[in-house]
């Protein structure tokens, strides 16, 4: 199931390794209301241990909702001190990275979440990254 999910979201994000991102929808303030609140509540059980890595993965994803991409990036980090394999954080550090313009770290966490997943779409997007990056 997690597997499916995380294809699902990440399948659209090969593009980006040849076009530039598409613009987030505008937030209103409540729903950056709502998304603080939910980083609230994952911290909340991140310090009573409850699922810690999925829940340093759900911050880092909803502070990217919010386009806050170094608080993105030590939620995923976090996640990664945790779990050194885990291809979904690679994944997100691979495209925050890339959008930082720091190639070496876009390129190495690239190479970790294609070595690290068993999803053929996410090791083909992530191809894909690598073959952008590499082409510079």
């Amino acid at each position: 199931m997690k597997e499916t999910l995380f294809s699902l979201l990440f399948l659209t994000a090969g593009a980006y390794a040849q076009t530039a991102p598409p613009a987030q929808p505008k937030l209103t303030p409540q729903e950056i209301q709502q998304i603080n609140e939910q980083i609230g509540a994952a911290k909340k059980e991140i310090s009573i241990k409850i699922n810690v890595v999925e829940n340093y993965l759900k911050i880092g994803h909803l502070y990217s909702r919010i386009d806050n991409v170094d608080q993105a990036q030590a939620a995923f980090e976090s996640a990664l001190s945790l779990d050194p394999k885990n291809a979904r954080a690679h994944f997100m550090l691979g495209l925050i990275f890339e959008k930082k313009k720091l190639t070496a770290q876009a390129i190495h966490h690239w190479q970790q979440c294609q070595s690290n997943t068993t999803n053929p779409e996410i090791k083909k997007i992530a191809q894909k990254h690598l073959d952008y990056l590499t082409r510079k």
